[in-house]
């Protein structure tokens, strides 16, 4: 673990490298997918390291940044059945939230596909990442696009359940005790994936581990939370108190792409 952001880093300027080269976005879905999960966990495995919340919020924005310049590349070609767009792919979108970008944020929400991509994702993801994506635009009063997609992850769950609908209709009605329940279900989940995950290969991947230690998913759901007005914990398990004070030093970018979250 204590060499674990040297690899990291390592291997996201190799990668970096490779997408300073494609310009087609087929060709940079992929690899910009992989360099955001990489980014994340660089800046997760400096804050268990080092207590470095600037690393952690500065390549938290770097993976969202990569992100937007995927959609933006989809958007100018005119590729809009790109797989590369499917709104389930909210890893960096969590990321731009937890940072407290909410412009990028919005940009990630407002470019990535707004229907499901059958094929390509599972329906209750698709309905889960649309919700959110809507909700960020806080400003909106008209609820019914909300709804319609909370009905979507409903039917798709075919009659069971899901902690992360639950999780979304406390949003929704902004409701304090039924949010603080129904994240500490999210949590649980979360936590027994990464121990069935544990056991195969996917924990080899070096990014695993900053990530078994850190949710960022969960940092961002209580960045909305708060957003609205709930009332949450001060504590909860793998979302660090002391990353839920978003302060940083000035962002200045750091690798691919080199653009500005104001851009």
């Amino acid at each position: 673990m204590e060499s674990l952001p040297e690899q990291l880093a390592a291997y996201a300027r190799m990668l970096a490298e490779t997408a300073t080269g494609q310009t087609q976005s087929r060709h940079l879905g992929g690899i910009g997918h992989t360099l955001s999960q990489q980014y994340r966990a660089l800046g997760i495995s400096l804050l268990l390291r080092e207590a470095n919340t600037d690393a952690f919020f500065h390549w938290l924005i770097q993976s969202a940044l990569v992100r937007a310049h995927v959609l933006e590349r989809c958007r100018a070609e005119g590729n809009e059945a790109s797989p590369h767009r499917r709104a389930s792919l909210n890893g960096p979108f969590f990321d731009a939230v937890t940072a407290s970008q909410w412009k990028l944020a919005r940009k990630i929400a407002d470019h990535s596909a707004d229907t499901w991509m059958q094929g390509e994702e599972y329906e209750d993801d698709f309905a889960y990442a649309r919700f959110l994506y809507l909700l960020v635009h806080f400003g909106a009063s008209d609820r019914t696009p909300l709804t319609r997609v909370l009905t979507q992850f409903e039917t798709a769950l075919e009659g069971g359940s899901a902690s992360r609908l639950d999780l979304c209709l406390a949003l929704l009605n902004k409701d304090s005790d039924a949010f603080d329940s129904a994240f500490s279900a999210v949590l649980l989940d979360h936590s027994l994936l990464q121990k069935k995950q544990r056991q195969t290969s996917l924990a080899r991947d070096l990014a695993f581990e900053p990530n078994s230690q850190v949710m960022v998913e969960g940092l961002a759901v209580l960045n909305i939370a708060s957003a609205l007005g709930l009332r949450t914990q001060p504590e909860y398990p793998l979302c660090p108190g002391l990353v839920r004070r978003v302060t940083y030093a000035p962002f200045i970018p750091l690798a691919f792409p080199l653009t500005h979250p104001e851009d």
